[in-house]
């Protein structure tokens, strides 16, 4: 996993003050973050607005660990390399 795009992610839920990210890594389940439907779509919003482009939410909606997620802004940030 790219540790930019964890340290992307892990940056965003930190400013969103949604847990203390000491204790996860790459296998921790985003259900543990406790997000209901709209704290959901706050991280995405912030993701993106920290990415400056969107992410597909199709592709969003089936991540389930931060590793999940962050391969999910690794790929996106690759190609946007190009």
């Amino acid at each position: 996993m790219s540790s930019k795009a964890f340290e992307i992610l892990t940056d965003t839920i930190i400013s969103l003050k949604l847990k203390d990210l000491q204790k996860f890594d790459e296998e921790t389940s985003l259900e543990s973050l406790g997000l209901d439907s709209l704290g959901e779509f706050e991280l995405v919003m912030a993701l993106e607005e920290k990415l400056e482009f969107e992410l597909d939410q199709v592709q969003v909606g089936s991540c389930r660990t931060f590793g999940d997620l962050s391969t999910l802004i690794e790929k996106e940030l690759l190609s946007r390399q190009k």
